[in-house]
C-alpha cells in the first residue's frame, strides 16, 4: 500500500488541486505522507527539542504519547534544567508587554478620526476575545524551544481567528521550501470527534471512521476505525458477526478483549452511570 500511495504522490507532481473531486482527498492525503516520511529527521529533531526542555524522554507528539514517557530510557532528572530555564527567561522578557495596533490619522477630519477610534476599538476587542497575547507568547516559546514559532490568522465566517501551530503539524515540501517561500504548506491537526460532527453534521455517522465503498456494494461492511479515541459501546441483541485486522498502533498499545470475570447484565448497567 505504501509503494501505491507513494506512485499515486509522484504521479500527481503535487498538483493535487487538478484531481476531480471524487479523489481530491486521496491526492492530498499521499502527498503529505510522501512529505512527512522525508520529513522524518525533522521531526526527531522536534521530539528531541521537546525532551531536553521538558527533561523527559517523552514517546512522541501524538495524542496518547505527548504525556507518556518512555520507560526503557536512561536520561536522568536534571538537577538544573538550562535550556528550560534560558527559554523561560527570555520568553519572560520578550512578552511581557502586550502588542496592540494603532490607527493615527495625519492632518484627518472628523470623520476620519472617528474611523480611525472605531478601527481602534473594534481590533483591541479582537484581540483580548482571541487571546491574541497570550497566543503569540506561547508561539515565542515555541521559537525558543523548536527554532520555529507559528502564528496562523484565518477567516472563520465573518470572524478573523489566530491559533498556534504546532511547528510538527506544518508539512512543507522540502523543494519548495528551499528559497524560503513555498506555494503550498499542509497542516495535520488533532479535532475532537464531537466537534466535526458539529461542524458537518450531514456526514457525522461517518467522521472518525473510514467505509470501503465500491460498485457494486460489497457483501461485508468495510470500515477503517481510528481509536485515538473511545469509540462507541454498541449492543447487537440479535448478534453480528465481526472481524478486526490491526494496520497500526503506538508503542505500548493494548486490547482489552472481555471481563476478568463473568458479569451480570444488571452489573454492566451499573457501570455506565
Amino acid at each position: 500500500m505504501a509503494t501505491d500511495r507513494r506512485a499515486l504522490a509522484n504521479s500527481l507532481s503535487r498538483r493535487w488541486w487538478q484531481e476531480p473531486d471524487e479523489s481530491l482527498h486521496q491526492a492530498v492525503d499521499s502527498v503529505v505522507d510522501i512529505i512527512a516520511a522525508r520529513q522524518a529527521p525533522r521531526h526527531e529533531a522536534l521530539l528531541r527539542h521537546a525532551r531536553l526542555y521538558g527533561d523527559l524522554p517523552i514517546l512522541g507528539f501524538g495524542a496518547f504519547s505527548y504525556a507518556r514517557v518512555d520507560s526503557r530510557a536512561s536520561l536522568g532528572r536534571l538537577s538544573l534544567n538550562v535550556i528550560r530555564n534560558c527559554c523561560n527567561a527570555v520568553t519572560a522578557k520578550s512578552c511581557k508587554g502586550e502588542v496592540r495596533p494603532y490607527f493615527l490619522t495625519s492632518d484627518g477630519d472628523y470623520d476620519l478620526q472617528q474611523r480611525a477610534k472605531k478601527l481602534q476599538q473594534l481590533t483591541e476587542g479582537l484581540f483580548h476575545t482571541h487571546d491574541v497575547h497570550g497566543t503569540t507568547t506561547r508561539c515565542f516559546m515555541d521559537a525558543a524551544v523548536f527554532g520555529t514559532g507559528i502564528v496562523k490568522v484565518f477567516r472563520d465566517g465573518d470572524d478573523v481567528c489566530i491559533e498556534r501551530v504546532f511547528p510538527g503539524e506544518l508539512q512543507i515540501d522540502d523543494a519548495e521550501g528551499l528559497y524560503g517561500n513555498p506555494r503550498t504548506m499542509y497542516q495535520e491537526k488533532y479535532i475532537d470527534r464531537q466537534v466535526l460532527m458539529e461542524l458537518y453534521p450531514d456526514s457525522a455517522e461517518k467522521i472518525g471512521e473510514v467505509w470501503f465503498e465500491s460498485d457494486p456494494k460489497p457483501p461485508l461492511l468495510i470500515k477503517f476505525l481510528f481509536t485515538t479515541e473511545a469509540l462507541s459501546v454498541q449492543v447487537h441483541p440479535e448478534g453480528k458477526t465481526e472481524m478486526w485486522h490491526i494496520l497500526a498502533a503506538e508503542p505500548g498499545a493494548r486490547i482489552a478483549a472481555g471481563f476478568r470475570k463473568p458479569i451480570t447484565a444488571e452489573r454492566l448497567r451499573e457501570s455506565r452511570r
